[in-house]
């Protein structure tokens, strides 16, 4: 079990990221009805209104966006909402910028987007990162993310879940264990398409030690099969700190 306080505070800190089917005033008067959301990946707050996810999800909702002709206007994240009496909602925020971190063979982007209800983020906070990271071989983790994209998050005519959680351990870790740097998290984690960008955590007290950005299909040709070997890249507050100061400096430059 992970502690019922850690939970919530992942959980409402994780969102989807995709596309309206419709234009948002249509989404506004029929979003409970399934097909209106398409979802790509998985990204989760580092700042008030900055999302952390992987360059290819970025890059991926790009390139939908070409293939279906959406408009910038349609490109939305998903939060779920909590709400002390009554059941869970659904907010979704307009992506207003993204951008990528800028080295070499580092799958990570930024979304950025504009709260315009506090009240519906009285309860969502950006996630804890690890002071400095330090994950070890058979340690256990959590991923909390978007399996399976759009078709888990719908059934019989009706929207449900959010982000879904799983569970594994650190296989191992790249280029070998007890290197002085780590530049690769092998998991033993059920990962599926939608999943790229959700945070890998520590259950015990939820801070973020990764970012799951990929996984091996042991059968390409059908997405019906998933998989439990995952990677991640790492992350602690330095190496995050270090990367919104280059993205902060390629919004200001105007990229």
């Amino acid at each position: 079990m992970i502690d019922s306080a850690v939970l919530p505070r992942i959980r409402n800190g994780v969102c989807a990221i995709g596309y309206l089917t419709v234009p948002l005033p249509d989404y506004i008067k029929y979003h409970e009805i399934p097909g209106h959301f398409e979802v790509i990946g998985t990204g989760f707050l580092v700042r008030e209104t900055t999302v952390l996810t992987n360059a290819h999800v970025i890059n991926d909702l790009r390139t939908e966006q070409r293939k279906n002709r959406v408009p910038d206007a349609q490109l939305f994240l998903s939060f779920v909402v909590p709400r002390k009496n009554g059941p869970r909602g659904i907010t979704v925020r307009l992506i207003r910028h993204m951008g990528f971190v800028q080295q070499p063979r580092i799958d990570v982007g930024f979304i950025e987007f504009a709260i315009m209800h506090p009240e519906h983020f009285e309860d969502i906070a950006p996630l804890n990162v690890d002071d400095a990271f330090g994950v070890e071989i058979s340690e256990h983790v959590g991923v909390f993310g978007y399996p399976h994209g759009s078709a888990l998050s719908e059934k019989d005519g009706r929207l449900r879940w959010g982000p879904v959680l799983q569970q594994g351990w650190v296989s191992g870790v790249s280029p070998y264990e007890g290197a002085g740097s780590v530049d690769e998290i092998l998991l033993d984690v059920r990962a599926e398409h939608g999943m790229s960008g959700s945070p890998i955590f520590r259950p015990s007290s939820g801070s973020v030690v990764g970012i799951l950005q990929s996984g091996i299909r042991t059968k390409p040709a059908d997405e019906r099969f998933g998989t439990t070997t995952a990677f991640g890249q790492p992350v602690d507050r330095k190496i995050l700190s270090n990367w919104l100061a280059g993205y902060d400096l390629e919004r200001e430059r105007g990229f």
